[in-house]
C-alpha cells in the first residue's frame, strides 16, 4: 500500500498503470466513453470532485467540522471568562492582595486557553488529514480495480474546475491543471457511484 499523503498531496495526480474493456450494458453515452478508452487505453478522473461527491467522506467530514464548531464555543465562553476577570482586575487597586491574586488567576485562565486551542487546533488538524489519507485511500483503490477490470493503462487527474479570472487561486489551478481538452475520457462518475454504493475495493498490501 502507498503510504500516507498529506491533505494538500491527496489531491495531487492520481497515475494508474492499468487497461479497459467496453460495457455492454451502457447507454448511447456510456459506450461512446467506453470506446473511447478502449480505444486509448486511457482515462481522466476529476479527483476534486470525487472528494465532493463521495457522501460518506462528506457526512465525515461535516460531522468533523460540527465538532470544530462546538470546541470554537467553549473557547468563546472561555475567553468571555478571561475578560471578566480582566474587567475585575481593572476594577482593582494595584498592590492589594486581591488585585495580585487576580492577576495571577488572569495569566493562568490566558495559559491554560492558549494551550488549550492550540491542542484542538492540532487534534483537528490531524483528523482531518487521516480523514483524507482514509478516503484517498479508498479512491485510489477503487480507481485501480475498475481500471483493472476495463483495461486502463494509464489514469490523469483532470480539474473540471471553471476558471474565474479574478480569483488568482483560480488561474493558476486552470494554468497548472494536467488535462486541457479531453472526450470521452472521465471515468469520475462511476468511480463516484462505486464509492456510494459501498462497493467493496482490494487494496494492494
Amino acid at each position: 500500500m502507498q503510504s500516507r499523503l498529506t491533505a494538500g498531496g491527496m489531491i495531487a495526480a492520481l497515475l494508474v498503470t492499468l487497461a479497459w474493456a467496453a460495457d455492454p450494458g451502457a447507454d448511447e453515452s456510456e459506450t461512446s466513453e467506453s470506446a473511447a478508452v478502449q480505444e486509448m487505453g486511457l482515462a481522466v478522473l476529476d479527483v476534486g470532485r470525487v472528494f465532493r461527491d463521495h457522501r460518506k467522506f462528506q457526512e465525515r467530514l461535516s460531522a468533523l467540522r460540527a465538532e470544530m464548531e462546538e470546541a470554537k464555543q467553549t473557547l468563546t465562553v472561555r475567553q468571555v471568562e478571561i475578560e471578566g476577570t480582566q474587567r475585575k482586575l481593572n476594577g482593582l487597586r494595584p498592590g492589594t492582595p486581591e488585585h495580585e491574586q487576580t492577576q495571577l488567576l488572569l495569566a493562568r485562565l490566558q495559559t491554560e486557553l492558549k494551550l488549550y486551542a492550540e491542542r484542538l487546533q492540532q487534534n483537528f488538524a490531524k483528523r482531518e488529514m487521516t480523514l483524507y489519507a482514509d478516503v484517498y485511500e479508498d479512491v485510489s483503490s477503487a480507481v485501480e480495480q475498475y481500471a483493472r477490470q476495463h483495461k486502463i493503462r494509464l489514469v490523469l487527474r483532470s480539474n473540471e474546475i471553471t476558471m474565474n479570472p479574478d480569483n488568482r487561486n483560480s488561474v493558476l489551478g486552470a494554468v497548472n491543471r494536467q488535462v486541457v481538452f479531453q472526450q470521452g475520457l472521465d471515468i469520475t462518475d462511476v468511480i463516484v457511484q462505486q464509492l456510494n454504493a459501498g462497493q467493496p475495493t482490494n487494496r494492494a498490501g
